[in-house]
């Protein structure tokens, strides 16, 4: 009898190792923190047609260490950068329309790096669809929630500034925007 307690103890103390408490955590827009120099702008007029949401996920956003991150509002985030960089949503005459679809976002996290993942999908006017997706891994110093709101926030960026040089090559040359 003594034996059948002692393994129904060691088997309660050893499968009590294995589970783990999972926070969830809303990830806030405004904390992302951008990649700071200097921003190629926008060199030809572009309409921003719409920004979809089009995450096969919804607004899970990945686990960061014990977290399971959701992220509302990325498409509106997404948008607001485009249209700082010079993208407008009045349609003017010879302007670029352009279509984003957010694909995918969201954290990775294994073996002391962080990957953030941005996929952005864009069309211009009636063109085939392009795919945007910067790399920006990094080393997880202390795993700490600043870190995933930089990583996230460069990786945000640095689709964004891709959106914007894809665009300035389908510039004429000579096209000054007025500002």
């Amino acid at each position: 009898m003594r034996q059948v307690a002692a393994l129904a103890l060691t088997i309660a103390f050893a499968v009590s190792g294995c589970v783990s408490v999972t926070e969830k955590t809303t990830l806030q827009p405004q904390r992302l923190t951008a990649v700071q120099g200097a921003a190629t702008p926008l060199r030809c007029p572009a309409t921003l047609v719409e920004v979809q949401d089009a995450r096969p996920a919804g607004e899970s956003a990945g686990m960061f260490g014990n977290r399971e991150l959701r992220f509302e509002g990325a498409a509106t985030l997404i948008k607001d950068q485009l249209l700082a960089s010079g993208l407008t949503e009045a349609k003017r005459v010879g302007a670029m329309d352009v279509l984003v679809r957010l694909k995918r976002l969201y954290m990775s996290q294994q073996h002391g790096i962080n990957t953030p993942v941005v996929v952005l999908e864009v069309r211009v006017d009636r063109t085939a669809p392009v795919l945007i997706r910067p790399r920006a891994p990094s080393v997880n110093w202390w795993g700490s929630e600043q870190e995933l709101y930089d990583d996230l926030g460069a990786a945000v960026t640095l689709a964004n500034r891709e959106v914007i040089a894809g665009l300035n090559t389908r510039c004429a040359t000579s096209y000054v925007p007025a500002r």
